[in-house]
């Protein structure tokens, strides 16, 4: 079994232990702690790969992206054979929420943070029983959370998540046209998108909402992402809008581009190139260090 970093609890408790406001310091029950739990998940696997490998099985590892990936996920999805594996294969940056799978290699898989073995063509029927992200009638569920991992999260991210999937239900079930005129009327007192049209709008919104797109597991909607959620809510209401948000409308309309007009790139391309121009998740991540007085 491998070592649990004490040095690290004690640097946690410690620190929640030493502000006089809670409020301060509750940040660190959302990822610092998904992280840590990941990490000792992270020390068990490779050992237990490691063993498998020497006993003369074929252990396999498969990491899988979720919502809109940064580059470096991106380069590390893939299935590898032990122990070919790439050396970060196992770690996660902060919001990372990358599935991934142990195949220790007798026909069973297992989910590396939640420990549950499933047969592998059981659990894909499951997942087309799920329907994950496939659009359905208006007024019912568009999405379906993948609550798996719920047994190693912190509660407050479970409950940010779930009302990320509530948001995103309620906006595609929602008077559309309306939600969009919303939107537009809300940006125009900002002179960074007074070039943005009613008709960019539109097509950033459908990029989210409604289309359906080619991804590296099938035809579906973009998947809800908790600080994505929050930002379509602001652009919305027109409560705090702020900067990363604008910049979310603008990466989602040229990231429409790349995909179907200008090039008709695949998704991980688009985004990749859209992100030279509209990064979202650098913008967001200077938002979170303000805001938490805490450098990512």
């Amino acid at each position: 079994m491998p070592e649990l970093n004490r040095d690290r609890i004690d640097g946690l408790v410690n620190r929640l232990a030493s502000e006089e406001s809670f409020d301060d310091v509750k940040w660190l029950l959302d990822d610092p702690i998904v992280n840590f739990s990941q990490r000792i998940v992270d020390d068990w696997i490779r050992i237990n790969a490691e063993f498998h490998h020497k006993v003369g099985l074929s252990p396999k590892i498969v990491r899988r992206v979720v919502g809109h990936p940064c580059k470096w996920c991106k380069s590390l999805e893939g299935s590898y054979n032990y122990p070919e594996v790439p050396k970060d294969i196992y770690r996660r940056h902060g919001n990372c929420r990358c599935t991934v799978d142990y195949h220790p290699g007798n026909g069973k898989k297992q989910n590396v943070h939640t420990k549950r073995w499933a047969e592998s063509k059981k659990s894909a029927k499951i997942e087309i029983f799920k329907g994950v992200g496939l659009p359905i009638q208006s007024g019912a569920r568009n999405y379906f959370r993948d609550e798996s991992n719920d047994d190693i999260l912190p509660k407050d991210f479970i409950k940010a998540e779930k009302h990320a999937y509530l948001t995103y239900d309620k906006i595609k079930n929602s008077n559309q046209e309306l939600e969009k005129r919303k939107i537009y009327s809300n940006i125009g007192k900002f002179k960074e998108m007074k070039d943005f049209t009613k008709e960019d709008v539109d097509i950033a919104f459908n990029h989210v909402f409604n289309d359906i797109h080619i991804l590296k597991d099938g035809e579906s909607l973009f998947l809800p992402e908790v600080n994505m959620a929050e930002s379509w809510e602001r652009l919305i209401t027109g409560k705090d809008i702020q900067s990363h948000d604008l910049i979310l409308l603008k990466h989602e309309r040229l990231e429409h581009d790349y995909m179907y007009i200008r090039g008709n790139m695949d998704y991980d391309t688009a985004h990749a190139k859209t992100d030279e121009t509209y990064n979202y998740g650098k913008a967001l991540t200077r938002y979170l260090e303000r805001k938490n007085n805490v450098k990512i």
